[in-house]
């Protein structure tokens, strides 16, 4: 996580937020999330970090909500569903410009930018298993951000992604 951490935040656009970004681990085995808070704050829970496969997925993780807290993008309450709990979410617009600047956060910092497909893809199969993931009850439609990060990727890299990334 510190390794990750540090690379995401001093290599990449995500050295430039207002604050310097704080990466916090929550100790938290049921809920599958991150997210980020104004004044710099990225928190990450153990069930999410756990679910991880590779550094490249922890990247994205990370880079996204970075790319948030760059845009100072503000967490509003809403309601999910007829009966459902509030929660704290990004609108989708915000959603939208996070996922393709977590393209480009991920490439500075030195990580492939398909892992970030690749995580949304753990984050969908632990959410097909009824795990308790906040992510996909506040973000929008899964195959168009994945239409989306598919196109952002070409955009940067025309002629494919670099090997030298780390996966």
């Amino acid at each position: 996580v510190v390794r990750v951490t540090e690379a995401i935040t001093t290599r990449s656009d995500a050295a430039k937020a207002l604050k310097p970004l704080k990466v916090h681990l929550m100790s938290e085995p049921n809920s599958i999330n991150i997210y980020a808070v104004s004044g710099g704050h990225i928190y990450i829970t153990t069930a999410l970090l756990n679910r991880m496969q590779t550094e490249g997925q922890l990247a994205a993780a990370l880079a996204h909500a970075a790319a948030h807290a760059l845009a100072n993008d503000d967490l509003a309450l809403a309601t999910v569903g007829a009966g459902a709990k509030p929660v704290w979410q990004h609108t989708a617009e915000q959603e939208r410009a996070a996922d393709i600047l977590t393209v480009k956060i991920m490439s500075q910092a030195g990580y492939d930018p398909n892992a970030f497909a690749s995580m949304l893809g753990v984050l969908a199969k632990a959410y097909n298993v009824k795990a308790d993931v906040a992510f996909f009850t506040t973000h929008p439609n899964a195959a168009d951000r994945l239409e989306a990060i598919a196109a952002a990727i070409t955009a940067l890299y025309p002629q494919g992604v670099p090997e030298v990334l780390s996966k």
